[in-house]
């Protein structure tokens, strides 16, 4: 397993679909095999995902998501494939809009298949909870899709 002091963006930037701007997390706190605990810097007004001066805590979700995929991929110790969003399930957005904090993406594997996975997911800035609920990420069958 790679150690935590060398996952930072520029590694994360290789194992995540999400590039550039779009790669919002810079760093990993905890990793196990059931799941994660990714940093992601506080948002500023450059933020690829901030309207009007701020960020909608619901947008936060990406966060979640993006924690997911650097799960999976770290486990594989392999770049992870580009999904889709299948299901959002239980979600709760517990504040309108995030602060100007760093934040903490909690991502527990539920269970992964060769299809796709899921993960129960929480994103928080300091003691407060922004997002939080379950989502299943699905692998296209590229074969059917005729590519």
């Amino acid at each position: 397993m790679i150690p935590l002091a060398r996952i930072d963006r520029a590694l994360i930037e290789t194992l995540v679909p999400q590039k550039g701007r779009m790669c919002l997390l810079d760093g990993v706190e905890n990793l196990t095999a059931a799941g994660i605990v990714a940093r992601a810097p506080a948002p500023d007004a450059g933020h690829p995902l901030a309207r009007e001066g701020g960020l909608a805590a619901v947008a936060c979700v990406e966060i979640g998501l993006q924690a997911m995929a650097l799960h999976g991929a770290l486990m594989e110790e392999s770049g992870q494939r580009p999904g889709f969003v299948s299901s959002l399930s239980d979600l709760l957005v517990a504040r309108s809009h995030a602060g100007p904090f760093p934040f903490l993406a909690m991502a527990d594997l539920l269970f992964r298949a060769e299809q796709g996975f899921a993960y129960r997911f929480a994103v928080r800035q300091k003691d407060d909870l922004l997002v939080a609920g379950k989502a299943t990420i699905m692998f296209p069958d590229l074969g059917s899709l005729g590519a």
